[in-house]
């Protein structure tokens, strides 16, 4: 229907900006998992699913902080085709910048944190005893560990995107807090209106998942980044 409507380009509105936020968000992620996960299991002596869980929920909190205002723009962009933000660079607007901020974390963070628990001791399972030897190897366990895992974090953790959404489109109509508005859709549209849009969810985050997590890991696995 879009595509009928508004062009087959308007599928890919807002790549730009998805482009944009995609570069700091998973720059500053998940190198800062590594750090954290590795502090939990030598320093804290901490063991899954715990160390994973906790790793994934700090570095995505971080990350969200900084990419929350791209965030936001490209969230208007997608429904409005105009980031429509106040202009100026008043404290209040500055502030405005940020706004769903906290419905985000509530979305990124249980979902970073179940993502991380299932992935760990799923790709140790498709991963070779000693070790992968092949870019294949750490490619096909990587994309199946993060894809299932992409999969079912991204289904639990809808609602808090319908908030997050609703809160970023509609700020004259939001202006309670993300749970308020959680109970606001389900007053109006039933449970079942807090899982709007879960397939379609689910269904990006299988191959977001899968390729941003192999490809980093098979990054890291060329011999030049041994040193």
């Amino acid at each position: 229907r879009i595509a009928q409507d508004e062009g087959v380009r308007a599928l890919w509105r807002g790549t730009g900006l998805s482009l944009t936020m995609a570069a700091p968000m998973v720059g500053i992620y998940l190198p800062l998992y590594d750090v954290i996960l590795r502090s939990f299991e030598e320093k804290q002596h901490m063991q899954e699913p715990y160390a994973p869980l906790l790793a994934g929920t700090v570095a995505r909190s971080i990350a969200v902080y900084c990419t929350s205002p791209i965030e936001l723009m490209k969230v208007r962009v997608q429904a409005f085709m105009t980031p429509q933000v106040n202009d100026g660079c008043s404290t209040k607007s500055l502030r405005q910048l940020w706004r769903g901020v906290g419905a985000t974390l509530w979305r990124d963070v249980p979902f970073s944190g179940i993502y991380w628990a299932l992935v760990e001791p799923m790709r140790r399972q498709l991963t070779p005893i000693g070790g992968p030897t092949s870019e294949i190897e750490v490619l096909k366990a990587n994309a199946l560990s993060g894809a299932a895992s992409g999969a079912l974090a991204a289904g639990i953790t809808t609602p808090f995107d319908v908030a997050k959404t609703r809160m970023q489109l509609y700020p004259s109509k939001t202006k309670f807090k993300t749970f308020c508005v959680m109970k606001d859709v389900v007053l109006h549209q039933g449970f079942g209106g807090l899982f709007k849009g879960w397939s379609a969810r689910s269904a990006k985050a299988i191959p977001a998942c899968a390729i941003v997590l192999s490809s980093y890991e098979m990054i890291k696995f060329f011999p030049f980044f041994d040193s």
